[in-house]
């Protein structure tokens, strides 16, 4: 049977002190990529099912919103209607969620974030910016 130990027909072969001593763990990290995969597609588009759930995860993948194109129409439209602005200090994929609860959009996501919007705004609407 070519190098190594022989092994006598009928018998498994022994696996002694092969693997190298494993270190010992003293973190885990358990990550779960999908936040809304809860939400059926037949409640994609109902805002008051996906505000609940962007309530209790706090937060959604890019990935999961380029995949399900009716979910995202849901989230913008929350987003745009002030109920949520979109925090993105989490980092790539991930986008944070926080509910404004009729706060100011300023109060929760920061003055510089809505001068953002708004400039954002201002550059793809023209007549926005302008004054008579």
């Amino acid at each position: 049977m070519g190098s190594g130990s022989p092994v006598r027909r009928g018998s498994a072969p022994q696996v002694q002190d092969v693997a190298p001593k494993a270190a010992k763990i003293t973190h885990w990290f358990i990550d779960q990529f999908s936040s809304l995969d809860e939400i059926k597609r037949k409640d994609e588009n109902n805002p008051e099912i996906v505000a609940h759930v962007l309530r209790l995860v706090g937060r959604f993948s890019t990935f999961e919103m380029s995949e399900r194109p009716g979910l995202w129409r849901t989230v913008d439209g929350l987003r745009r209607s002030g109920e949520i602005v979109f925090d993105e200090s989490l980092g790539y994929p991930w986008t944070r969620v926080r509910f404004t609860n009729g706060k100011a959009v300023a109060d929760i996501a920061g003055a510089e974030q809505v001068r953002s919007e708004q400039s954002e705004r201002a550059t793809s609407n023209p007549a926005v910016g302008e004054r008579r």
